[in-house]
């Protein structure tokens, strides 16, 4: 009884181990996958770790782009109203100083009475009251040199300076890229930056769209300063106190913008380096291609024609808002 007991441990333990033994070059390939797998995955929690850095790192700097911004425009502002102020306050003290001094002289030369003996006015009495009515008279020729000189630069401003152009153009060139990598990118999904033959980042494999998702970030980020770029200037022109733009030209120039990034875009990236394609998810047909360079230059033709039709009705209605002269 105990040996048949032996016998039957003896052979389910052998029996495996023959048939490992057997089988080792399966056990060895087994082997040699398990340790594959666990090297992938090592990996993808290393690429993972590094994706989260970055984007940290990436919002980090976008804070401090952010804040370095209203630091900027906050010194600019206060700059500009320091020095207004500052001309108003000099002003007021002259001035102040002025009726100052002619209150004193009235007050001194009233507690000096006309001549007791001859019963003449007083001459210094009336030296001192010319005085006064010069400074008077000075004080008030100032006050209105200054408000003359204000108003005519006010006029020389505005008839002699032109509506800049430049920040709704690079405004569009902004919005342009938001649109393309927003609709086109995101929401669409019809390629991403780096979909081409030459990006080398098809949007099939997980590790491609992780390259082209850190690639249409960075993308987005240069679209936005633009847009920062145009918002600086506009408040510089807003400090300049130069004329705003009527609402035809404004948004002429910012289809002008947006034409000039397609044209841009199509021209360089789908063209040229070839890193991606209008319709990466169809296997980028030229005539896609086509059609947005065509797109580019229409909205350039219009929003050429409409910023000229803005200054046009400009030029006609400036004549009609100038205030017509007064006879004296």
């Amino acid at each position: 009884m105990l040996g048949g007991l032996l016998g039957e441990l003896r052979r389910l333990v052998l029996a495996p181990l023959a048939q490992l033994v057997g089988n080792r070059a399966d056990v060895a390939r087994l082997a040699r996958d398990l340790l594959a797998g666990v090297g992938r995955a090592l990996i993808d929690l290393a690429t993972d770790a590094i994706a989260r850095l970055a984007c940290h790192l990436l919002s980090l700097l976008l804070r401090l782009a952010s804040s370095l911004l209203n630091l900027l425009l906050h010194r600019l502002l206060l700059s500009h109203t320091v020095g207004g102020r500052t001309g108003l306050l000099t002003y007021s003290h002259r001035c102040s100083f002025l009726a100052e001094f002619a209150v004193t002289v009235r007050s001194r030369t009233a507690e000096r009475p006309d001549d007791p003996h001859t019963g003449a006015p007083n001459a210094d009495l009336g030296n001192a009251q010319t005085a006064v009515l010069m400074i008077d008279a000075t004080a008030g020729t100032r006050a209105d040199m200054a408000t003359a000189a204000r108003s005519a630069t006010g006029r020389t401003r505005a008839t002699t300076s032109s509506p800049p152009k430049l920040p709704a153009l690079l405004m569009g060139v902004g919005l342009g890229g938001l649109i393309d990598g927003i609709l086109l990118h995101q929401i669409l999904q019809w390629h991403h930056l780096l979909t081409g033959d030459n990006g080398g980042k098809p949007m099939s494999t997980v590790a491609g769209l992780e390259a082209n998702t850190l690639a249409d970030g960075l993308f987005h980020i240069a679209s936005w300063m633009f847009v920062a770029m145009a918002m600086l200037l506009t408040v510089r022109a807003w400090q300049r106190q130069a004329l705003a733009p009527p609402w035809r030209g404004h948004f002429g120039m910012l289809l002008a913008g947006w034409g000039a990034f397609n044209l841009v875009e199509g021209l360089v990236n789908h063209q040229v380096l070839g890193i991606h394609h209008l319709r990466d998810d169809l296997g980028a047909p030229l005539g896609w291609d086509l059609a947005f360079l065509a797109s580019g230059a229409i909205l350039i033709a219009i929003g050429f024609a409409l910023t000229r039709s803005g200054e046009q009705l400009a030029r006609q209605s400036a004549p009609r808002s100038q205030p017509r002269p007064t006879r004296a």
